[in-house]
């Protein structure tokens, strides 16, 4: 696919994506698109350990989407019912894992809702499904929050593993309420998950949004640095990541994030499942056996040699991991 609002880079590992559609980097149904098919490619890239996303433009992750798309969806009538979306649900659902799978059959799925004559089903259908495939991913994404992410761009910044922010006048929030809509890319649902539900209906109904040190404070966002240091600091944790065993990163990220949206049984089984499938992986024999062999040479168990032996592992110095 050729892009026209992502500019992506490879640098070893970890791929870099910058947000560019100047002056104001709103987020685009076009924008979406690009987003969800990009997902589909790094996910069955074995070359990419990690991926960073930041805005490509000064002082702009993700303004927010371009509410000028929302009113003309408005005005023209979303056409379809509450009951008809609940009918809906379920095939989307399939169509979209199906997508995963199968770029032909997005590239049919995506040409089909463009010949609708209503907009809203495409934005609908692209917007949620481009969130939860950065989500779900068996690989870790960085928000390197360079600035405005309100809206969609705060909602995009969720759904990713990782939020950095640079300090200064940049603003992160979901102010939808203010203007008579609702955050409606998953944002109620994630801030609600991340904050707890009376934080989240603060800032939601109150249509408040934070400074990066406030949103650090209620964890919003895991980090506000200089800005000169948000891109080396993102960089430095992805190249960390990716190092790690990637079944170990993407079993992990579907514990919490598919265990998490279940029950605690529920949670607990899917954690079973997924220690049987790692426990098989040769990169858990290569751990555990440079671990053992470390610990035998050189001081056992004293404390102060676990901790420096931590250190080397956490650093990626005394295993090489090469699963998927």
């Amino acid at each position: 696919m050729d892009y026209k609002f992502l500019k992506i880079r490879k640098e070893e590992e970890v791929a870099l994506i910058e947000f560019h559609n100047p002056p104001q980097n709103f987020m685009t149904i076009e924008m979406l698109k690009e987003m969800y098919v990009l997902a589909r490619e790094l996910g069955q890239d074995p070359q990419v350990k990690a991926i960073i996303f930041t805005g490509g433009v000064p002082d702009i992750f993700i303004y927010h989407f371009d509410v000028s798309e929302l009113k003309a969806i408005s005005e023209q009538g979303l056409g379809y019912s509450k009951r008809m979306v609940q009918f809906f649900l379920p095939i989307v659902k399939r169509l979209n894992r199906r997508a995963d799978r199968s770029a032909s059959f997005e590239k049919r799925i995506l040409s089909w809702l463009e010949r609708r004559p209503n907009k809203g089903e495409l934005l609908s259908f692209i917007m949620h499904s481009t969130y939860e495939r950065y989500q779900f991913m068996g690989k870790p994404v960085i928000a390197a929050i360079n600035g405005m992410a309100m809206g969609g761009g705060c909602e995009f910044a969720m759904s990713c593993d990782f939020r950095f922010m640079a300090k200064g006048e940049g603003r992160i929030g979901l102010p939808e309420a203010l203007i008579g809509i609702l955050p409606g890319g998953g944002g109620t649902q994630r801030m609600t998950r991340l904050l707890g539900s009376a934080r989240a209906l603060e800032l939601m109904l109150l249509g408040k949004v934070l400074t990066p040190e406030e949103a650090e404070e209620v964890g919003l966002i895991h980090k506000a640095v200089e800005p000169d240091e948000l891109l080396p600091y993102s960089m430095e944790i992805a190249r960390t990541l990716a190092k790690r065993p990637p079944a170990s990163i993407r079993l992990i990220k579907d514990c919490v994030h598919r265990g998490g949206g279940t029950s605690f049984e529920q949670g607990i089984d899917i954690e079973k499942l997924n220690t049987v499938e790692l426990m098989g992986t040769e990169d858990a024999t290569r751990g555990m056996s440079a671990y053992l062999g470390k610990q035998a040479r050189e001081g056992g168990f004293a404390k102060e040699h676990q901790l420096e032996l931590l250190k080397e592992f956490q650093e990626g110095k005394v295993v090489k991991y090469r699963g998927k």
